[in-house]
Parts: structure tokens; C-alpha cells; sequence
């Protein structure tokens, strides 16, 4: 018994030293993490107990919770949240997939000319963006109702009427979005071997359908992760609707974060904020995790 115990000890402090330099290596990024990430959100559950303002701090038990699940404007947050996804994330992918694959087989100058021409809003500072495309949304002024006039048509309060101003707002997102999707799916489909696709064609198989049956199956792991991460990016969708909308008209496309932002930061209610930011990431990380399951795969090729 005493023999297995050393020789277990002996066996952990070898594989140790073994590892030692990728704990070393990974050390400075695991530090900044905990510093950053790991305490600032264990303090954001301490604060969510409290009623925290600037005045104070009071112990409240889960009444911020209770709160947000009897607050109407939550759950219209929740629904506006719901609607950006599910308007965004596909037009992203499927779009940013359509390019990919039209490109991929060109020139090394038409790829790097359509990569860098769908890559620069996504490096345009997102107050700059947000700026030129309320500008073109101006009721009186913008370039989409210089259009609209020109062909006859009354003007549209893109921004200022409800019936319009989340799918303007999700325009806007998508556009931004898209950028890092398609170099992913250009680089992935480079990654294919050719072999698969001239087999098909002397199969007599069209490009619709190499596309379908052979290129989207194999770049699945890519397809995983442009899916996670623009979910991820699109439930955190702010700068855009503080600039453009702030929330307005009438709510109709106040996200979650964006409450997040006004209750912390216009109405001081700290603790009542970390309780819907706690809520934005236990939804975030299910989904991630449903989104993992339904399309983790071991494409090998």
C-alpha cells in the first residue's frame, strides 16, 4: 500500500516537471484572466445580493432577481435580444459562407481584395461606424431616403419609428459582423482537400451540390465556431444601440446589455445591473453549450 502511494507521488511529479513549462508559458494569460475576468464576475454575483448605489451598499437577499423577473422592460429586452440573434446570426453565416465559397477558388488577388473589403468595418472603431450609419439613416438628409425621394417615395424614420428600427439597428450589426466570418471560411476551404471536389464533379455532381454535400459538412468545425462566437458577440450587441437608438423608440431595441448600461451607469442601480448581467451569462454559456452539442464534430480529412 505504502509502495503504490510513492509511486503515484513519483509518477504526479514527473509528469509535473514535464509540464511545468506550459504552466509557465500559459501563466501570465491564466493571471490576467482571474484578474480581469474570474474576480470581477465573482464580485458581480456578491453584488447582485445587494442594493448597491453610490450612496451605500444593503444586503437584499435574491430581491434584485425578483425584480428583473417582474420588470416588463426585461422581458421586452429579452424578446429584442432574442430577435438580433435570430436575424443576425443566420444572415451572417449563411451569407459570409456564400462569399467564402464564391472567392476561395479565385485569384490570390480577388481573395485578398474581398477578404480586406469585408474585414475593414470590422476594425472601424464601432463609434465611427455607428456615427456614418445613423448619418445615412437621417430622416431628412440620409443617403437611403436621398433614394427614396428620388424614386418618389416618402421618407423613412429608420431609426425613430418601432416598426423599423431594430431590423435598421440589425443591418448595421450585421455588416460589422461579417468581416471575420468569411476569412474564416476562405481559410477553411482552402483547407479542403481538391480531391473531394473533382471527385464530384466527374460524378456529374453541380456546384450547388459540392457545396452542400461536401464543403459544408467538412468545414463543420468552423462553422461551430463562427456560430458560438457571433452569437456571443451579437447578445452583446451595445455600442450600436447607444449610439444610434439609445434603447428607443419605446424600447423596441433595448438589448440586455444595453439595460445592463442604464441601470448601472444612468440609474445607479448596480446591484439590479450584475443581477441581468449574471442572467446574460448563464444564458450565453447554455447556449454555447447546446450550440457545441448540436454541431460538435471530428471531421478529419
Amino acid at each position: 500500500m505504502i509502495s503504490g502511494l510513492k509511486l503515484k507521488r513519483e509518477r504526479f511529479w514527473i509528469g509535473l516537471k514535464k509540464q511545468i513549462w506550459g504552466y509557465i508559458f500559459i501563466a501570465p494569460a491564466l493571471f490576467f484572466f482571474v484578474l480581469f475576468v474570474l474576480i470581477p464576475y465573482i464580485d458581480s454575483i456578491k453584488i447582485s445580493f445587494y442594493n448597491y448605489t453610490v450612496a451605500g451598499q444593503t444586503f437584499i437577499g435574491f430581491r434584485n432577481y425578483t425584480r428583473m423577473f417582474n420588470d416588463p422592460v426585461f422581458y421586452r429586452s429579452v424578446a429584442n435580444t432574442i430577435k438580433y440573434v435570430a436575424i443576425v446570426v443566420p444572415c451572417v453565416m449563411v451569407f459570409s459562407f456564400i462569399i467564402a465559397n464564391a472567392v476561395y477558388e479565385k485569384s490570390q488577388k480577388v481573395s485578398s481584395f474581398v477578404r480586406a473589403a469585408f474585414y475593414l468595418p470590422a476594425i472601424v472603431p464601432a463609434v465611427c461606424f455607428s456615427i456614418i450609419w445613423k448619418w445615412m439613416y437621417n430622416p431628412q438628409y440620409g443617403l437611403f431616403n436621398t433614394i427614396i425621394t428620388s424614386l418618389g417615395m416618402p421618407t423613412i424614420d429608420f431609426l425613430g419609428d418601432a416598426r423599423y428600427a431594430l431590423l435598421s439597428t440589425a443591418l448595421v450589426v450585421i455588416t460589422w459582423a461579417i468581416g471575420q466570418p468569411i476569412i474564416l471560411y476562405i481559410a477553411a476551404l482552402n483547407g479542403v482537400p481538391k480531391t473531394y471536389a473533382e471527385a464530384a464533379e466527374i460524378d456529374g455532381a453541380s456546384k450547388f451540390k459540392r457545396m452542400i454535400y461536401i464543403m459544408i459538412p467538412l468545414v463543420k468545425p468552423t462553422t461551430l465556431y463562427i456560430l458560438v462566437i457571433t452569437t456571443i458577440g451579437v447578445m452583446q450587441v451595445i455600442e450600436v444601440i447607444i449610439l444610434m437608438t439609445s434603447g428607443g423608440p419605446y424600447y423596441s431595441t433595448s438589448s440586455l446589455l444595453f439595460l445592463v448600461y442604464q441601470q448601472a451607469f444612468k440609474n445607479g442601480n448596480f446591484g439590479y445591473a450584475a443581477a441581468i448581467g449574471n442572467f446574460i451569462f448563464v444564458v450565453i454559456a447554455i447556449m454555447s453549450i447546446i450550440q457545441y452539442k448540436w454541431l460538435s464534430s471530428d471531421v478529419q480529412y
